[in-house]
């Protein structure tokens, strides 16, 4: 197994932490909210843990989020 992450799903998870939703990632990143919903969804497998939880109309990263993100 590949102990490395994904650049690419790193970069748009910190976007949708960023932005408080999936939506807005895209929408900054310039691509289409279902790959940026996919590919954290790929990272949440990849580190076996969730990432994220919706909280109304956004999302906010969990204490393992956090710690991600403030590690990226």
């Amino acid at each position: 197994m590949d102990e490395r992450l994904d650049v690419r799903r790193l970069r748009y998870f910190v976007q949708v932490v960023e932005c408080g939703s999936v939506r807005g990632a895209a929408d900054a990143l310039g691509v289409d909210a279902s790959a940026v919903s996919r590919a954290v969804s790929l990272l949440e497998k990849d580190c076996g843990v969730s990432l994220l939880e919706r909280r109304g109309r956004g999302i906010a990263p969990t204490d393992a989020g956090k710690a991600l993100a403030a590690y990226v």
